[in-house]
C-alpha cells in the first residue's frame, strides 16, 4: 500500500482520485513483471532497460513467463513479451486520411521472446490504433521487418528501426498524394473540355470523354477514358480503361479495353510529362479500338477532345 499513496490517502473530493489509484497500480504491476523478467532472463531485461534511453518511447510494458512445466515438449517456451507504444505524427497527411477524433495516432509494437535466452526466437507484430489504421488504409500496407533484419537484433536497435519505417510510411503517403495531384491536374489541363469528373479529395480517379473520327468524317465514335491511380503511385503505374459509349456486350456489359502496362512510363517523370506521354499512347490505342469496333472503316489519324 505504501506504493499506492492515492489509495492510502483517499480523497473523495478529488475527481482524479480513482485515476491516480489506477495509474499507481499499473506502475506496481509493471515493476513486478520487470523484477520477474530480471530474475528469469537478465539478458533480455538489460535490453529492456536500454529502452528508457529512447525519448520517443513514453512507456512500455514487460511480461515474464514461468518456465514450462512440460519439459518433454519440443516447442519453445515463451520467456518474455513486450508492448512498446510508438506515437506517430500524422498531421501532415492529406485531410481525407485524418481522423475525426482528437485521439493520438499510435502503433503498438508487440514482441514475444522464446527460449533459449542466449539465442531467442522473437516474434514481432504491429497493432495500429483506429486513427493510424485509417491513415495507413490497413496494416497490410506496411511490411513488418523480421527480428534481426539488417543486424537489428536487440531492442534498442529494433524499436527505432520499426519507428523509422512508420515515419517513412507517412512520408511515402504524403509524396504519393502530391504526385497524384500533379498528375490529375495535368490531365485536367490537357482534356479540360472533355472532362467528366475527377476525384478532388484523394486524386485517384479521372474520367473524360474523347472522340475518334472515322472516314467519312461525319462518322465518329465516342469513348470514355477512365484513369485509376494506386495509393502507391508513382511506383505503381496508372491503369487506363477505354470504354465505348455505344457498344454493349451480350450480357449488357460495357465494351472496354484496359491498359495497365506496356506504355511509356517512368515514376521519375513530372506529372505534365506523364500526361503527355499517356495522351500520345491513348491516341494510338483509341484509333485501333475504333477500327476494331467498326470493321471496314478506316480511322482518320486524328483524335480530339469533345468541345
Amino acid at each position: 500500500l505504501q506504493k499506492c499513496p492515492s489509495l492510502c490517502n483517499w480523497n473523495p473530493a478529488d475527481a482524479n482520485a480513482l485515476l491516480d489509484v489506477v495509474n499507481e497500480l499499473l506502475d506496481c504491476y509493471r515493476q513486478h513483471y520487470r523484477q520477474l523478467l530480471t530474475a528469469r532472463a537478465p539478458g533480455i531485461a538489460s535490453q529492456a532497460e536500454m529502452l528508457a534511453d529512447l525519448k520517443f518511447v513514453p512507456q512500455f510494458d514487460a511480461f515474464s513467463f514461468p518456465p514450462a512445466l512440460d519439459t518433454a515438449t519440443t516447442e519453445r517456451a515463451q520467456i518474455a513479451a513486450f508492448t512498446v507504444p510508438l506515437p506517430v505524427d500524422i498531421s501532415l497527411l492529406p485531410a481525407y486520411l485524418l481522423p475525426n477524433t482528437p485521439s493520438p495516432a499510435q502503433a503498438t509494437l508487440c514482441l514475444s521472446f522464446f527460449e533459449p535466452e542466449n539465442n531467442p526466437m522473437v516474434g514481432a507484430r504491429l497493432d495500429f490504433s483506429p486513427q493510424l489504421q485509417r491513415a495507413f488504409q490497413g496494416s497490410a500496407q506496411l511490411v513488418m521487418p523480421p527480428w534481426g533484419s539488417e543486424g537489428h537484433s536487440c531492442l534498442h536497435d529494433y524499436v527505432p528501426y520499426v519507428r523509422q519505417l512508420l515515419l517513412d510510411k507517412v512520408e511515402q503517403i504524403c509524396e504519393s498524394f502530391a504526385r497524384r495531384r500533379d498528375f490529375v491536374l495535368a490531365f485536367c489541363s490537357v482534356y479540360g473540355r472533355g472532362l467528366i469528373e475527377f476525384d478532388s479529395e484523394s486524386f485517384r480517379r479521372i474520367a473524360f470523354i474523347v472522340i475518334s473520327p472515322l472516314t467519312p468524317s461525319t462518322h465518329v465514335l465516342h469513348f470514355i477514358v477512365y484513369v485509376e491511380l494506386s495509393g502507391q503511385f508513382p511506383n505503381v503505374c496508372p491503369v487506363f480503361t477505354v470504354q465505348s459509349v455505344y457498344h454493349r456486350t451480350t450480357s449488357d456489359g460495357p465494351v472496354a479495353r484496359v491498359f495497365d502496362s506496356g506504355y511509356p512510363y517512368s515514376p521519375r517523370w513530372p506529372g505534365d510529362e506523364m500526361a503527355e506521354r499517356a495522351r500520345i499512347f491513348l491516341i494510338e490505342k483509341t484509333i485501333q479500338f475504333a477500327k476494331d469496333l467498326m470493321p471496314g472503316s478506316n480511322a482518320d489519324p486524328r483524335w480530339t477532345v469533345v468541345c
